[in-house]
């Protein structure tokens, strides 16, 4: 898979895991956009894509994305180009939100199974194609004029480049047509179609800022830019400034007077001030404001006396209280921004957080696995959703075994703010926060991390530098890096005496553990406090009971956002037969029910007919195959790969037998 895995249930001391394909954004960020803006049908956007749901043929659709402009500034887009497999995924998920696969005909070959997109076969596309080297990357050519790199991922014997005679169907070229220009469906796989075949089409674009007219309070706005994925809007500069007035202009439409109303929270609160008594800015990252402001009032002399940042529709920025008015906001991109709806040639744009994994592969995990409650997991965190105290949480941490084989874990380091949204995400799976209690306080609303103060951690925290990452130390070892997100005026590091509430330690407890929420804030808190919490942890193979044929199979996991498991070594075998044994439960003979389907398929012969196997992303498989016959002169005569539970390997056809199958962690 791609970046971080999720798995499936198992037993671990009589708690389920559920597992969920949880990487940075998710069901809590698409949640976070739907309550930002009330998302429109027909055209789905984010700043780097844009996908017209509406099918042309492949000129009509070059055509349209030239013209694109989404009214944020003219900038001539093209047709979609997929250089690496985190580009094919945001196409998947962009095509699964526009078009969810569920919605569309079962025919595969239906026209809004598949979108156009910007690779055309510009040399030897006449005639037939050589069957032996149906695809070389030097005849091809992406919409803005590049050949295509190493990545590839053409359907099972595509592109075939067949041909159609002047007349006949939609070909009006002369002589003939030919299947010159490709296509790609929701699970990534590419194939070779006519210009005349009618496709939604998926076009390269880049915008700015979202503005929401819902009106909030600026702690407010904060928490649901947070949860659409997104942080407040930052504004550096004096260009900054130009670009978000223009968005607000077209999120909003033109102001008409300088009232209240024509203010928009953006991303600035006021730094406790320093023994200078000087009032310094900082974004909601802790990041220095450190631009020649244009304040309203020509100075900050009133700004410094609220707490956070607000923007006018003409320009200038003043200060105001957290909780205090509702109004307008702006959210700025982390890594790709969404936007909200807006009118393109009538046409209404749907904005969702689309990066690479969302909506469809968890939908695709559901079908793989019936989740269970208790334990959430991906291949590199733990969630125990059952409240402990920090030390007992360690302690699990540390014994914690997914059944895989032994590996001591601990609680989780956040050293980025990637890793913060894994985490966040994870507690919305785990914990959805609209089933939490209000009470922002309340112990299911945090979950304890591994971070914990080791220096300067009795007696009372200065306030003029609540933070120093010298004091504290992650469950490794490590001292915490640049990246924090501490809670506003935390930590404190409050004091509990001896006997009282929970505490047992002498002569006191402090605030010396921290937790985060859901939103991805910290706080320091007592030991004896009891959250839920997470662990770091590495798994290695999904194994789904559930018995497919190797092509659905292969679909279940490319939609899961994993791929089938690869066998590269003994090694490998042995690791995917443990985890059958863990998932499925021991084999108790040697009978047709007692295989799965794993990753491989027959490559085409060569002219010295010697039979290869190949992955399904055209990796060659080149290790001591353990065949169930002893060679693979049966398996040849087949398609595809299975794998005994006792661990030899054998050939099948792709549409025939129904199975258990492996899918993989990322990485492995």
């Amino acid at each position: 898979m791609i970046t971080v895995l999720l798995l499936l249930w198992s037993t671990v001391s009589t708690q389920h895991i559920k597992i969920t394909n949880l990487d940075y954004r998710t069901v809590q960020q698409l949640t976070g956009l739907r309550r930002l803006v009330k998302l429109q049908e027909g055209v789905v956007a984010t700043c780097n894509l844009v996908l017209f749901t509406q099918p042309a043929d492949y000129r009509t659709a070059e055509e349209s994305c030239e013209s694109f402009d989404i009214g944020m500034g003219s900038q001539e887009g093209q047709l979609v180009s997929i250089t690496n497999s985190d580009r094919s995924w945001a196409l998947q998920l962009l095509m699964e939100m526009g078009l969810p696969l569920e919605e569309q005909p079962e025919n595969v070959w239906a026209n809004t199974r598949w979108a156009w997109t910007g690779l055309r076969k510009t040399h030897h596309n006449v005639g037939k194609v050589n069957k032996n080297s149906r695809y070389s990357a030097g005849d091809w050519q992406w919409a803005d004029g590049i050949i295509p790199g190493n990545f590839s991922n053409w359907r099972h014997k595509q592109p075939d480049q067949k041909k159609e005679k002047t007349g006949q169907k939609g070909c009006q070229d002369t002589p003939a047509c030919y299947q010159n220009y490709m296509r790609i469906d929701h699970v990534g796989e590419w194939d070779d179609a006519f210009h005349y075949t009618q496709h939604p089409y998926i076009c390269e674009y880049r915008g700015r800022f979202l503005v929401s007219g819902e009106k909030k309070t600026w702690q407010e706005a904060k928490q649901e830019c947070h949860q659409a994925g997104l942080q407040l809007a930052k504004i550096r500069s004096d260009q900054d400034l130009e670009e978000l007035k223009t968005a607000a202009d077209y999120y909003l439409g033109p102001y008409t007077d300088k009232t209240e109303s024509s203010w928009i929270w953006v991303n600035g609160q006021r730094r406790d001030k320093t023994e200078t008594e000087q009032v310094e800015w900082e974004f909601t990252d802790c990041e220095t404001i450190n631009w020649n402001i244009s304040w309203e009032d020509g100075s900050q002399s009133t700004a410094e006396k609220k707490e956070v940042l607000t923007m006018s529709r003409w320009g200038t920025l003043d200060g105001e209280w957290r909780d205090g008015e509702s109004r307008p906001f702006a959210s700025d991109m982390i890594t790709v921004l969404l936007l909200l709806w807006s009118t393109v040639s009538t046409q209404h744009i749907k904005i969702t957080n689309l990066d690479y994994r969302t909506v469809q592969q968890l939908t695709g995990l559901r079908r793989l696995v019936k989740l269970q409650e208790g334990v959430v997991a991906t291949c590199n965190l733990v969630l125990f959703t059952q409240p402990a105290d920090y030390r007992t949480a360690e302690e699990s941490c540390e014994s914690f075994d997914i059944g895989m084989g032994s590996q001591e874990g601990q609680l989780v380091s956040i050293t980025n703010s990637d890793r913060s949204w894994a985490l966040q995400l994870l507690m919305e799976m785990g914990l959805p926060l609209e089933e939490q209690p209000e009470n922002v306080w309340a112990n299911t609303r945090w979950a304890w991390t591994g971070l914990r103060k080791t220096h300067h951690n009795v007696g009372k925290v200065n306030k003029n530098s609540r933070y120093s990452a010298g004091d504290w130390q992650w469950a490794d070892g490590i001292i915490p890096g640049n990246f924090s997100n501490w809670r506003h005026k935390q930590p404190d590091q409050k004091k509990e005496k001896t006997g009282q509430k929970g505490c047992e330690d002498t002569p006191a407890c402090y605030q010396n553990y921290m937790r985060i929420d859901h939103v991805g804030e910290w706080d320091d808190a007592f030991h004896y406090t009891q959250h839920p919490y997470i662990c770091e942890y590495r798994g290695r193979f999904l194994v789904s009971g559930e018995k497919k044929t190797w092509q659905e199979a292969k679909q279940e996991c490319h939609q899961a956002g994993l791929q089938l498991a690869k066998i590269r070594s003994d090694q490998d075998l042995e690791e995917l037969k443990t985890a059958a044994d863990y998932y499925l439960g021991p084999y108790t003979d040697k009978t047709e029910s007692s295989w799965i389907w794993i990753n491989g398929q027959r490559r085409d012969k060569t002219e010295t007919e010697q039979v290869e196997w190949e992955f399904t992303d055209c990796e060659t498989i080149n290790w001591n195959i353990s065949w169930e016959d002893g060679s693979q002169s049966t398996a040849e005569k087949k398609e595809v790969l299975t794998m005994s539970r006792w661990g030899t390997l054998d050939g099948e056809w792709k549409d025939g037998e129904s199975r258990p199958f492996a899918c993989q962690c990322p990485d492995s």
